[in-house]
């Protein structure tokens, strides 16, 4: 259906602002007929800014789905900061029925943020003035921000959900007085914005990348390149104690309780982070210059032909020498590589070396290899067999596949720990629900869940059925 110009959807409008506009002026009484035919359910609930089923209201608008998803909506802050839900994102975002916060991480971010449509009182009468309508706009639902950077007032929002107007179409905007925004407030607006704009341009980019080049220059990269990160913690808390008024005073309150910034910038231990916690970190960090976000275009470098030579192969050459016959003495000369290493080399690939260091027979060589192979600790295969330890280590690490496999062996042992652990809390405690259960024994059964996800739910009690808040009955 083509609407007239006037009436289109403008730059950086919200669906739901857009939404309320067509419905009034196709004359509806109520919105089940816009839902319907749009939608097709009677009953729609418009989030804020990750909305759903955008291909059935680009189809009947006849416009590109893509422009309403990245024009009109945060799809692309959201998948700027967590790049590995781009894909599935986007897939709901334009045909699902359903909510997406989930899949963004917002239940789980545990955030004090109220749910609803902001709007700035300037903006509105900017609008209404030239269009004859209000216009809400996208950027101002990004979470966490409070004032308009273009008039520099705070945001008022209409509140949604169960409690506020959960799936009607109507903009009940008050005509209380404008009230001027702080300093702080308005730098944030406009960083977070800039942030916004970036994210539609921009694939996927490494932060932690970006954030640790930042934190190198502010003095927090140790010189073995590891983070300063009880330092950076009291720094960031202090920043947010100080810089009270830059976003909502609940959600300040709930970073300064719990650390954020570990799992934020950490490789191997991190996880995804809701969008206003990247933005609060970069706000700070960046010093509010938003463009360093953008990936810089690394410099072409020549490389001389002397640097293109394929790297020096010791190991064959050791290996030749060896089955030459040269003594220990003679290799370690010409290669520059310890003893240890050559033995290491010639032992791994099966070729017979001779020395009077750490020397025993074969048969107590073949004793611990098999003791090591049984997953005994190398303490105690040193104690049994009258060695030294560090000669069990030799032997260890010297044998093809057998670090590897006693690394297995922990493994296995780990998670049957972890089993007969959660089969006893369940024995012992057989009234206690699965959540319950978790909490007891919170390590095995993260384990469990990782490696062996079927015998863990095998062994935990049938899951309860969930109950609705505020069910009628």
């Amino acid at each position: 259906m083509k609407l007239p110009i006037l009436l289109a959807i403008q730059p950086n409008e919200t669906i739901f602002s857009f939404l309320v506009r067509w419905n009034k002026y196709l004359g509806f009484s109520t919105e089940s007929y816009l839902f319907k035919n749009v939608f097709d359910k009677n009953r729609v609930r418009i989030h804020p800014y990750l909305p759903t089923q955008l291909s059935n209201l680009a189809e009947a608008l006849e416009v590109e789905k893509n422009s309403l998803l990245i024009d009109h909506t945060l799809y692309s802050l959201f998948a700027f900061f967590n790049p590995s839900i781009r894909e599935k994102l986007m897939k709901k975002m334009l045909v699902s029925q359903h909510t997406v916060t989930n899949i963004t991480g917002i239940p789980s971010a545990k955030l004090s943020l109220t749910f609803g449509h902001k709007w700035c009182p300037v903006c509105v009468a900017e609008s209404i003035k030239q269009f004859g309508f209000p216009i809400l706009k996208i950027e101002h639902q990004i979470p966490g921000v409070i004032a308009c950077s273009a008039h520099q007032v705070l945001l008022k929002q209409i509140i949604c959900g169960d409690n506020g107007i959960d799936r009607k179409l109507i903009l009940a905007l008050s005509n209380s007085q404008s009230q001027k925004a702080n300093q702080l407030a308005i730098q944030f607006s406009q960083f977070a914005l800039e942030v916004l704009i970036i994210s539609r341009a921009s694939e996927i980019t490494d932060l932690r990348k970006i954030y640790r080049e930042q934190l190198s220059k502010k003095g927090y990269i140790t010189k073995h390149g590891y983070i300063r990160i009880s330092m950076l913690e009291d720094k960031f808390s202090s920043i947010l104690e100080e810089h009270l008024n830059v976003t909502d005073h609940h959600v300040l309150s709930a970073l300064r309780k719990k650390s954020f910034l570990g799992p934020l910038l950490r490789e191997k231990t991190s996880f995804p982070a809701h969008p206003l916690k990247h933005l609060l970190f970069s706000f700070w960090l960046f010093d509010g210059n938003a463009d360093l976000f953008i990936p810089s275009i690394p410099k072409k470098i020549e490389i001389s032909p002397s640097k293109l030579e394929k790297p020096r192969n010791f190991d064959d050459e050791i290996i030749c020498m060896l089955r030459e016959g040269k003594s220990m003495n003679l290799i370690e000369a010409q290669t520059g590589k310890s003893r240890c290493a050559i033995r290491r080399i010639a032992e791994l690939n099966g070729l017979k070396h001779a020395t009077n260091e750490m020397h025993y027979s074969n048969a107590i060589k073949r004793a611990v290899q098999r003791k090591a192979l049984m997953g005994i600790h190398r303490n105690k295969i040193a104690q049994e067999l009258s060695v030294g330890i560090g000669y069990v280590e030799q032997v260890i690490c010297n044998t093809p596949n057998l670090s590897e496999w006693r690394k297995q062996l922990r493994h296995q042992a780990k998670v049957s720990n972890a089993e007969k652990t959660i089969q006893m809390l369940v024995t012992n405690n057989p009234s206690l629900t699965r959540t319950q259960l978790r909490a007891l024994a919170e390590a095995e059964y993260a384990l469990l869940y990782l490696h062996d996800k079927e015998r863990l739910f095998s062994l935990l009690p049938k899951p309860l059925k969930p109950t609705p808040p505020n069910c009628k009955k």
